[in-house]
């Protein structure tokens, strides 16, 4: 497995057969241009996104055909399984908003 930070709270994980999962996709210039990262240039399989703000949620903007995780619970995608794990600086708007952590295993 192979872990590349790409910028903000977008990590790049390449399993060992070679899946691209990607968490937390942000919006290349974002924010009236404050996001100053660019482009994602990689082709992504899966997409894990913790919670809807343009900095961790911009999926259209991902090469390939991403299948898209998000929210608590059990996601399996290509044999790997996510675990959407509620959290935030407060537990009880985690739940409300759907925020998540995730937790990988497999694949």
């Amino acid at each position: 497995m192979q872990i590349k930070w790409c910028g903000h709270a977008a990590f790049l994980i390449t399993s060992q057969s070679g899946t691209n999962i990607l968490t937390d996709p942000y919006e290349p210039g974002g924010y009236d241009g404050a996001m100053g990262y660019g482009n994602i240039p990689n082709a992504i399989d899966i997409a894990v996104v913790s919670h809807d703000h343009p900095d961790h949620n911009f999926v259209q903007g991902l090469k390939g055909k991403p299948r898209v995780v998000k929210g608590p619970g059990t996601h399996t995608v290509s044999g790997i399984v996510f675990k959407g794990i509620p959290a935030t600086t407060t537990p009880r708007k985690a739940v409300k908003e759907g925020k998540a952590l995730f937790l990988l295993h497999g694949g």
